[in-house]
């Protein structure tokens, strides 16, 4: 077996290497590259501690990082909610390139905050897509794609989970389809969208959006520890984490 590197944040990235040690593949045959540690990702550096798997913390461009990279010189790259677009100087030195796992069903939200996006927009199913890594956010070819229901109680933080667990499912299939040499397949040319690294609408409810579309965005934001939805009461921003909430602020403006 060739040397495998994850590219990971948080537990994604411990369900990652769990697979490939239960697949055969040694400690040594396996690295990691994450972000520093905090307290979402201290699993995944406890994970790789236990069981003497190297692990580099560095930023794509940091010369540390590529020399690492390197010298492990990887079969392949996975990239399993890794926080930052993966440059050709990092997955040029994979010999078969890199695949990502993306919790949306590509070509439909791109980019960032695809859960709370999906939400927002009314959206009834999502799912989750492994594709091939390019110099550009999440437009490679799909290797793996898979649909899942939204329910009218999911929130952000729920959905996410939901889509990473269902991926992590199937990573093994993934990993057999890349090292057996899979290129996927195109992706759609209709249909498609993308969402930058900013929070929809600054994470405020426009007071004059329907019921419907306020109990989504509050739905949308609710992914702890970060903010809820924040409603702006006669010039103080008020956490809203309910329709309850919602009414009784809009009760008092």
């Amino acid at each position: 077996m060739k040397s495998i590197l994850i590219a990971a944040y948080g537990t994604p990235g411990v369900f990652g290497l769990e697979h490939l040690l239960a697949l055969g593949y040694l400690p040594d045959q396996l690295a990691v590259l994450t972000h520093p540690e905090d307290a979402r990702n201290a699993p995944l550096f406890a994970f790789a501690a236990a069981h003497g798997i190297e692990i580099c913390d560095g930023g794509c461009a940091d010369p540390v990082t590529i020399a690492f990279v390197k010298r492990r010189a990887p079969e392949a790259i996975f990239s399993l909610h890794y926080r930052d677009r993966i440059p050709q100087s990092i997955l040029g030195l994979a010999k078969l390139g890199g695949v990502n796992l993306h919790p949306s069903l590509l070509p439909k939200h791109r980019g960032c905050f695809s859960a709370p996006w999906a939400i927002i927009e009314g959206d009834t199913t999502t799912g989750f897509t492994y594709h091939t890594m390019t110099d550009k956010f999440d437009e490679g070819t799909i290797l793996l794609q898979h649909e899942l229901p939204i329910s009218d109680t999911d929130t952000a933080y729920s959905l996410f989970h939901r889509e990473i667990i269902e991926g992590m499912k199937v990573f093994p299939e993934v990993v057999w389809k890349t090292l057996a040499g899979d290129k996927g397949e195109p992706q759609k040319k209709d249909g498609g969208s993308y969402h930058t690294r900013s929070v929809p609408f600054d994470g405020i409810i426009n007071p004059d959006w329907d019921r419907a579309q306020v109990d989504r965005f509050i739905r949308a934001m609710i992914f702890p520890p970060f903010k809820p939805a924040m409603l702006n009461v006669d010039g103080k921003l008020e956490p809203v984490t309910s329709l309850a909430d919602f009414d009784r602020l809009t009760s008092r403006a």
